[in-house]
């Protein structure tokens, strides 16, 4: 007869409600181990009994092999809905279950249920769980805190009691540590790995509590931690990672081969068959006109300002396109100087005179400029209907006078 053991996937199971009133779902797993015939288990689901305001109903459980290896455990799911509650609140009841295979007796599981509705942790709670699992030595302090225990204390107090305890301890040599890893790519990876194993060959990788990382670091702390994960604990990690591989007859531990296997993380097959390879290509052009999606609307927006100027005014207008162009010139170069005085190197410190700052820019910069656009337009459109010149001309026309201009007002 072989003994029936059984695990739920995780205890407890948290039910977070957004507001009072409403409801949340979710399937309860327990893999029961020992079983050869999975339709000979039979599952009896036990009533819930309401926690406070909360409710709960547990549905039918299912029962279902994962895979045809008899080694492996057979699957157990219950649907539970928790309702109402009240916000700010939080409670508990416990999910019963029945288990009863061929002729053995009967085996009675339980999983603890915890619903809160709105709730919002405190700072100082949040902290003071976290140390506790960290710091497993710390956890009598912590609960024994009178302060921590006063419901009448603000968090606002509690929080500075939890800061107090960490800075304590940290007095007395068991100051928290963090190990955190810039960006920079495969780059980054690469020295952080070096780094890594440097930590482990002198003993000191397991002494850092909190591991932080972004972009390229985020590839070899999480790879750290997936090993850390699976092989239960950093007193594993840390020896395998120090060894010295200096001889080719004892290579590297597996995860450490793998990473370098692996390290072209973008694009692991190269070639011009490969499919990484085409998969990159299809993700940068697709990014490419995503892009241009959004952008391009935008600045054809912005350059036919000028040409709904010019189709607003009248047509018969007695400016020529001399005095038209000349104005154009002077409205730019009045908003360029006002932009070159007004750039934002030399913007004030902040509440220094801010707000005058920018409205001044606005006004002596960019509507100048906007005017000189509009006008210079309007100058091209009234060369081509009086002289009947294309735009080519007309444009190389302004760039003759353009250059006369910037010669004139050139410094001797």
């Amino acid at each position: 007869m072989r003994a029936v053991y059984a695990e739920f996937e995780a205890d407890p199971i948290v039910f977070e409600i957004r507001s009072a009133g409403g409801s949340r779902k979710k399937e309860v797993g327990l893999d029961v181990y020992g079983i050869e015939d999975a339709s000979r288990l039979r599952v009896e689901v036990g009533p819930v009994p309401p926690a406070g305001k909360f409710k709960f109903e547990a549905g039918t459980a299912t029962v279902r092999r994962v895979s045809s290896d008899p080694s492996d455990p057979v699957r157990v799911t219950v649907p539970v809905t928790c309702s109402g509650g009240e916000d700010g609140g939080e409670d508990e009841s416990a999910l019963t279950l029945v288990l009863a295979y061929s002729d053995q007796e009967p085996e009675t599981v339980a999983v603890r249920l915890v619903a809160t509705a709105n709730r919002v942790l405190p700072l100082w709670q949040v902290l003071a769980e976290e140390y506790e699992e960290i710091r497993p030595e710390w956890k009598a302090e912590l609960r024994g805190n009178p302060v921590l225990q006063d419901a009448k204390a603000t968090d606002r107090r509690k929080l500075q009691e939890v800061i107090g305890i960490v800075d304590g301890r940290a007095k007395k040599g068991e100051a928290l540590a963090a190990l955190c890893f810039s960006g920079g790519g495969i780059r980054s990876a690469t020295f952080n790995l070096g780094t890594l194993q440097g930590l482990a060959s002198a003993g000191l990788l397991g002494r850092f509590d909190y591991i932080s990382s972004v972009s390229g670091g985020g590839y070899v702390s999480s790879w750290l931690a997936g090993w850390i994960h699976r092989s239960g604990g950093i007193d594993d990690v840390e020896p395998r990672l120090a060894q010295a591989q200096s001889d080719p007859e004892h290579p590297e531990a597996a995860p450490l081969r793998a990473l370098r296997q692996y390290s072209n993380y973008l694009t692991p097959r190269l070639g011009a068959l490969s499919g990484d390879t085409w998969t990159v290509v299809a993700i940068v052009i697709r990014n490419l006109l995503l892009n241009l999606l959004v952008m391009l609307p935008l600045l054809a927006a912005a350059l036919a300002v000028p040409l709904l100027a010019v189709s607003r005014l009248p047509e018969a207008s007695v400016l020529g396109p001399v005095p038209l162009f000349w104005a154009a010139v002077v409205s730019g170069t009045l908003g360029l100087f006002f932009m070159s005085l007004l750039r934002a190197s030399a913007k004030p410190h902040p509440n220094e005179e801010q707000q005058w700052w920018e409205q001044r820019f606005l006004l002596l910069g960019l509507v100048p400029l906007l005017v000189s656009a509009a006008l210079m337009a309007w100058s091209v459109a009234r060369f081509t209907a009086l002289y009947d010149f294309s735009f080519l001309p007309a444009l190389r026309w302004i760039a003759a006078n353009g250059t006369v201009f910037a010669t004139l007002c050139a410094p001797a």
